[in-house]
């Protein structure tokens, strides 16, 4: 290897050493329930309220739609805790009509 190639090598090393480090600590400090929190299957009572804000908000018409076959976690704008539980909802810009299920069966 010629020293011109050695130099780049090091300096591309040089580079990812940082990046390195903060993936290192955060592999170590982070807690394993944040990261796999939303691949937890959702509550079911929070699942079907869902399909009803869902269905009540004209969700075929959506921006970002749901695909209700599919688990809840890969909803947009949906988060789950690590209990399966949702914990956030973002409907933002997500052109949702105004209103709520009139009789929310299942809150």
């Amino acid at each position: 290897m010629t020293k011109k190639y050695q130099r780049v090598l090091i300096g591309f090393l040089l580079l990812l050493a940082p990046v390195y480090i903060v993936l290192s600590i955060l592999v170590w400090w982070v807690p394993v329930g944040i990261l796999t929190a939303d691949l937890r299957p959702a509550n079911a009572q929070d699942s079907l309220a869902l399909v009803d804000l869902y269905n009540s908000t004209d969700g075929a018409h959506w921006t970002n739609r749901w695909d209700l076959e599919a688990p809840v976690y890969t909803w947009h704008g949906v988060r789950l805790d690590t209990e399966g539980r949702v914990v956030r909802l973002g409907l933002k810009s997500n052109n949702a009509l105004c209103g709520y299920p009139k009789q929310p069966k299942h809150v």
